[in-house]
């Protein structure tokens, strides 16, 4: 058909129109995406997911003998998994300042692989007042450099079962936590302030019933191990009814460690997950991944001598 000037002219302006867009639109594509050549860098989370199953999947490392590279390659590891929160248990007040050097640097690791992180003082606090003041000056060090970090997914834990021994069953243990939560709390503004206690009846019903209540303190942990899950959920309902969000589990285990076969030990960490669940507490961390420090190990997801996880543990705590 032949076609009038005018009508040809149309046409071929619209031709026009058409290759620019495609032109327009290819271009858009490429350049909106990675080069084909270089990997997307992914983006780290800082601050671990306020949702999820995993949401406060928590995990102890301790690290006596081991290394930065040692722990980077762990804390890979539990990324991985899942874990999005991890508690150093690796301070004692009077350390070495090369241990807290290395101490340090695993908490920075941890922060910038995405973990919310525990870190403070795995000893004490002393049982005698003559030291309360070299103890208290070393948690205020840590604070200084906590604040530093200028991070609030790094928690200090400010001390570790003051009332673990029976000579502590009076009410000095926690005063002086909250006489330490007080001196530490003007040092320490950027993130959360905690504490440990112990399992025992005592610890728990002394924090409990004191007026004075936390204190300065932001939160509560409770060490607990028990294979018994009546003994196990009598430790920590009490804890949760009176605390609620404030109260968090700092430490559970295989009762004596991992010394009978993985079908049991499994059992008894399901049943306390289980419990913790029932009663609403979320946030909990396991002790521990690996055992540097006491009785051969026997306490790590990690077997001391060849390293292979106790697997069906792992894969309960993951389902968690």
């Amino acid at each position: 058909m032949k076609r009038s000037p005018l009508v040809a002219l149309l046409l071929a302006v619209a031709m026009l129109l058409a290759m620019a867009c495609g032109t327009s639109s290819a271009q858009s594509k490429r350049t909106t995406g990675p080069s084909p050549t270089v990997a997307a860098t992914p983006t780290m989370t800082m601050t671990p997911p306020t949702t999820g199953p995993n949401s406060s999947l928590g995990i102890n490392l301790n690290y006596v003998k081991g290394s930065l590279d040692q722990a980077k390659a762990d804390l890979a590891a539990l990324r991985s998994a899942g874990f999005t929160r991890v508690r150093l248990y690796i301070y004692d007040w009077d350390a070495p300042p090369s241990g807290i050097d290395l101490w340090r640097k695993v908490a920075v690791e941890a922060l910038n692989q995405g973990f919310y992180v525990l870190y403070g003082l795995s000893q004490g606090p002393p049982n005698t007042s003559d030291t309360e003041k070299g103890y208290t000056d070393a948690v205020k060090a840590e604070a200084v450099w906590a604040q530093s970090i200028g991070n609030p997914a790094l928690e200090l834990v400010i001390g570790n079962e003051a009332e673990l021994h029976p000579e502590n069953r009076s009410k000095a243990p926690r005063d002086l936590i909250r006489r330490i939560a007080a001196a530490v709390r003007p040092l320490y503004k950027v993130g959360k302030i905690s504490y440990s206690t112990s399992a025992y009846d005592w610890a728990i019903a002394g924090w409990i019933s004191d007026k004075e209540g936390l204190g300065q303190l932001d939160r509560l942990g409770l060490n607990v191990s028990y294979s018994d899950s009546v003994q196990f959920e009598k430790a920590v309902s009490p804890l949760a009814a009176k605390f609620g969000e404030r109260f968090y589990v700092s430490e559970f285990d295989i009762d004596g460690g991992f010394t009978a076969d993985d079908a049991t030990s499994t059992q008894e960490i399901g049943s306390c997950l289980e419990i913790l669940q029932r009663l609403g507490v979320t946030e909990k961390y396991f002790y521990t991944y690996r055992d540097e420090n006491e009785k051969e190990g026997k306490y790590g997801l990690l077997r001391p001598g060849d390293g292979t996880l106790h697997q069906p543990v792992w894969d309960r705590l993951r389902t968690a």
